[in-house]
């Protein structure tokens, strides 16, 4: 995980700003990957959370994208 999120540091540009977005994204990436492997364990088929994974990742962008606030 560190080396994905020094990568997109480095892709997004320099400075602190730069490394604060990519620390969100990849927490974003790692909630939604945790989120998603726990109701596979507890049960269901990927088929199954495919859609509510899908409709997850898009609230989690969206209120990444217009800051911690958003819902």
């Amino acid at each position: 995980m560190l080396d994905d999120e020094e990568a997109l540091a480095t892709a997004l540009g320099a400075g602190i700003g730069a490394r604060l977005q990519a620390a969100q994204v990849v927490a974003v990436q790692r909630v939604l990957a945790r989120s998603n492997w726990q109701k596979i364990a507890d049960g269901r088929t990927a088929r199954d959370v495919q859609p509510e994974a899908v409709a997850d990742a898009d609230q989690a962008f969206a209120q990444l994208s217009h800051g911690a606030g958003g819902s």
